[in-house]
């Protein structure tokens, strides 16, 4: 399929195109760098020590680091879309510079104190990372108490699940139980209720429900 693996790759650039046109998931151009400083302080701290000892001492390894580090905070900072789900781009690469920093320095200080304080103070940086990233990623869920969660479903989602579960139980209907979107509804019960064989997806505001089991958003149950 040599005409679809051309569109394929013509299509992997276009569709960014259009999205940095669009800015659809806009934010500022720090955006990136607050997000490193809050949950990554670890490869903040040390890359930018790593930074600047690559600029006294370069090296092919380093200056490799430094320069993708550079340009991914400087292309996704310039990139009309900016989103959580993008940061791995721009900390991937400071993550590598600042390991080899402090691999670097561990294996090149003789001095056992100095060696020791390398250790202890990238221990209590790693330490503050996990701090940061642990919560938001086994404690906190769904619930946005930080930003890095950037889409958010709403709780009832669930419960309105358990609903149609409930209802296709009782009518032995199962998956094949009718069900009416509207289109503000559309997503995530379209994720939610892959499974499912009747679902009808409405195009217009205005079109009339003929199942039973309605999704409506506030705005479609006005009209």
């Amino acid at each position: 399929n040599i005409p679809g693996f051309r569109e394929g790759v013509i299509k992997s650039f276009t569709v960014w195109l259009d999205i940095h046109g669009s800015e659809r998931v806009n934010q500022p151009w720090f955006f990136y760098l607050i997000f490193a400083c809050v949950y990554e302080i670890y490869a903040v701290v040390m890359g930018l020590l790593a930074i600047g000892h690559t600029i006294r001492r370069p090296r092919l390894l380093p200056i490799l680091l430094v320069y993708w580090t550079v340009t991914s905070f400087f292309i996704y900072s310039v990139a009309g879309e900016k989103a959580a789900w993008l940061t791995l781009h721009s900390t991937l690469p400071l993550t590598l510079l600042a390991s080899w920093y402090v691999g670097a320095r561990v294996s090149r200080i003789t001095a056992r104190g100095s060696r020791l304080a390398v250790i202890v103070v990238t221990i209590v940086l790693l330490a503050w990372t996990a701090r940061n990233s642990v919560p938001v990623s086994f404690v906190h869920g769904d619930v946005p108490y930080d930003f890095v969660v950037y889409t958010q479903t709403s709780r009832d989602v669930l419960d309105s699940l358990e609903i149609i579960e409930e209802a296709g139980r009782r009518t032995g209907q199962g998956n094949a139980l009718p069900v009416f979107l509207h289109p503000e509804t559309h997503w995530p019960y379209a994720w939610y209720l892959r499974d499912h064989t009747a679902i009808q997806y409405a195009s217009e505001m205005t079109e009339r429900p003929i199942q039973k089991i309605i999704l409506a958003s506030d705005v479609s149950a006005r009209e």
